[in-house]
């Protein structure tokens, strides 16, 4: 039986699809995407920004522009959708609705992006949930709170004022990637730390748009266990489980 909790710590869970394309990218899909959600997110908002190739660094040459990125949102701000060259993000920031009223949001929008954008297959899927826990003090022991934390070699001090911790499991071709670190306090002296969450295929073509729905449910389930084990019982009475 899943748990439950009061107060997750949940802040962000956001799917990511990357698509194989069956041509260059046609400047006319995000206004076709757009106008088949606009009653639903009415704001539409651009986001430009560089890419950088590490050969042309080396050469020297100038950064190189790409098309900006287009994020369509609501009055509130989520859920939130984008869209780049053959990539769709759904995004639910804080009030999560649960997985429940979370996935057929992705269910929907990448149907919508199927039929605009006309997309050969998937090239990569991932499923991220951001965890935020918050403390009233930096004087924590992480094992109290974690079973996933940086190991500190004995004979300094136990610890840590900020860390980041990382590390990739591989299932066949599939990934699960937890991220441990320290964020910036938006409160007066918190001890403020994020357990990031990522369950992804990469592999082109390894999954296809008919098993998109049980795919997800297996990525959410990799992700829920992985929360669970990543935290011990003092971290469950934070989120206030319901029992």
């Amino acid at each position: 039986m899943k748990r439950k909790y009061k107060k997750p710590p949940i802040v962000e869970a956001l799917c990511e699809f990357q698509f194989i394309p069956q041509e260059p990218y046609n400047l006319t899909i995000p206004g076709l995407f757009y106008d088949k959600i606009k009653e639903e997110f009415p704001i539409r908002q651009e986001q430009s920004g560089l890419s950088f190739n590490l050969l042309q660094m080396i050469k020297g040459d100038v950064e190189v522009p790409i098309l900006p990125k287009i994020q369509f949102s609501k009055p509130g701000g989520t859920p939130l959708v984008q869209l780049a060259p053959d990539l769709l993000v759904v995004n639910c920031l804080k009030h999560y609705p649960s997985w429940e009223g979370f996935k057929p949001l992705i269910l929907k929008y990448l149907e919508v992006y199927k039929e605009v954008g006309n997309p050969k297959g998937i090239k990569k899927a991932g499923l991220r949930y951001i965890n935020v826990i918050e403390f009233d003090t930096t004087d924590i022991n992480l094992e109290d709170y974690f079973y996933y934390y940086p190991v500190i070699p004995n004979g300094l001090p136990q610890k840590p004022g900020s860390f980041l911790s990382k590390v990739e499991i591989p299932f066949d071709d599939e990934r699960l990637m937890l991220t441990l670190g320290t964020i910036v306090a938006k409160k007066i002296n918190p001890f403020s730390i994020t357990l990031d969450i990522e369950y992804a295929i990469s592999t082109p073509g390894k999954i296809a748009f008919n098993n998109i729905s049980e795919w997800l449910d297996k990525a959410h389930n990799k992700v829920e266990d992985a929360f669970e084990l990543c935290i011990t019982d003092n971290s469950r009475e934070l989120f206030q489980e319901e029992k």
